[in-house]
């Protein structure tokens, strides 16, 4: 099977589950905003905020350092998993400790205090995650599809039972905890067809493990914290801070969803740029600003349609008590631009083992954060948020041009980006003119978008050859060992 055609099976695969995921978790916050109300919705929000930050811990970098060394030798992959294991299982039960700590000395209530610490204890089945890497390193990505459905499926049915017996907030985390066990203990069965983790404590592979990983562990720490500390500092900052945290999260949570794209497109992709990056330097430049370029086009027209309509979109997810919120997604959702531009600069980074170049990006873009929210927040609450969030995402550009070896991939981004903003920039000029209802709106925004870009050769011949490519039947059975991308 040709390589190319792999990665576009996989991206099917993930793409229908993942699909099918978001739609679940989105009836899930359209059952608990409607359920649990502004306030309350904003409690709910805190608490898996709050534990985001010390959930880094958990992973600390180590799954994706182990995926991409069994890109290279899965049978070499069974020693580093069975060590990653035993550390991850140690940095879980630090986390949950520190989890609780934390909160007592934030000084929150007693109630807030132990459903922070009962939400927790899902850290301390995560690293069994590990035994998931077996999936994306093979590029058996099917197995990782389909236990998504399933877990976010068991989650909907948790949650609606637990919604249906009118349970507190508390029994909505039990039953989100519960779908997380049973997930799991999916993809450990699943995996031991691919290979067995070998248990042993080498301290040498331990050693080269955290010191790969820690570069990787402090980005997600950076990124965890740029995502995360504005709905802590609303939550602290404002008047009406649970109120706020509340419309302030549900334009997160719409945002957020648009992530599955580069979820989707790396689960197959940074298997191959890790491939490349040390043997073919062509294949790996093409493939990052191709990277660049698909996002770039998905994610614009998206932000578009959102920005035009907000408030029928909120008032339809969320409920007509959230149309406030909808100057805040209007915001909110062009930070996504800059969030798809940073999934492609840190895969292409770890890929080739530069992850301590995106450092300085991450803290940069976390150090404006906060401070851009202190002086928000207070005045404009949700959309201070927003604003503040959109402006930190946006500083990683001109921060990354500023690193020699980021210097490529920030032009390249600009270069991907520059066509589709200009298309998006006229579209909306002329929907606003005409103000269409969202459907045929709707169809005329993605309908022009793509020919907008045809017309300005943003999608040319390259890329119809590529996708003929990807279609056509499979002559090349023994093709795993991969080409590049032409």
């Amino acid at each position: 099977m040709n390589i190319v055609r792999k990665v576009f099976q996989n991206t099917i695969w993930l793409s229908g589950a993942q699909f099918a995921s978001r739609g679940f978790g989105f009836l899930i916050v359209m059952i608990l905003t409607r359920y649990l109300g502004a306030e309350d919705f904003g409690r709910y929000s805190l608490v898996y905020a709050f534990c985001g930050f010390f959930g880094i811990l958990t992973d600390i970098g180590i799954d994706t350092i182990i995926i991409r060394e069994a890109s290279k030798d899965l049978k070499r992959a069974e020693k580093l998993v069975g060590n990653g294991l035993v550390i991850k299982a140690l940095f879980a039960v630090v986390a949950v400790a520190l989890t609780t700590g934390a909160a007592r000395i934030a000084g929150y209530p007693a109630d807030k205090v132990g459903l922070i610490t009962l939400a927790s204890l899902s850290f301390l089945v995560s690293p069994l995650s590990l035994y998931g890497t077996s999936f994306h390193a093979t590029l058996q990505l099917q197995y990782t599809a389909a236990l998504e459905f399933v877990g976010r499926a068991l989650s909907l049915l948790f949650v609606a039972a637990a919604v249906l017996a009118r349970g507190t907030l508390a029994h909505i985390i039990v039953a989100l905890l519960a779908h997380v066990v049973c997930q799991t203990a999916l993809t450990v069965y699943f995996s031991r067809r691919f290979f067995r983790p070998t248990f042993g404590i080498d301290l040498g592979i331990c050693a080269k493990l955290l010191g790969e990983a820690w570069p990787v562990a402090l980005n997600n720490l950076l990124i965890m914290f740029i995502m995360r500390i504005d709905q802590i500092m609303l939550e602290r900052m404002h008047a009406q801070g649970d109120l706020q945290l509340g419309l302030y999260s549900v334009a997160v949570k719409y945002c957020e969803v648009f992530n599955l794209f580069p979820v989707i497109f790396f689960a197959s992709v940074f298997p191959l740029l890790s491939r490349f990056s040390a043997t073919e330097q062509e294949a790996f430049k093409r493939l990052y600003t191709l990277s660049f370029k698909y996002l770039t086009l998905v994610i614009v027209p998206c932000a578009l349609f959102s920005t035009l309509y907000a408030e029928r979109i909120v008032t339809l997810l969320f409920g007509a008590a959230f149309a406030v919120s909808a100057p805040s997604m209007q915001i909110l959702i062009w930070s996504e631009l800059f969030v798809f531009m940073a999934w492609v600069l840190i895969n292409t980074m770890v890929s080739s083992g530069l992850q301590r170049l995106v450092i300085p990006v991450a803290a940069s873009a976390v150090a404006a954060n906060v401070a851009l929210n202190a002086w928000f927040i207070p005045t404009h609450g949700a959309v201070g948020a927003c604003l503040a969030t959109l402006i930190s995402y946006g500083l990683a550009l001109p921060v990354s041009a500023m690193v020699p070896r980021l210097r490529p991939l920030a032009a390249a981004f600009v270069k991907g980006a520059v066509r589709p903003a200009a298309g998006a920039l006229l579209l909306w000029i002329l929907l606003n003119r005409f103000a269409l209802d969202p459907v045929p709106g709707g169809l005329v925004l993605f309908a022009g978008f793509l020919v907008l870009m045809a017309l300005s050769r943003s999608i040319g011949p390259d890329d119809f050859a590529l996708a003929k490519r990807v279609l056509a039947r499979d002559r090349n059975t023994g093709d795993e060992r991969g080409e590049g991308p032409s």
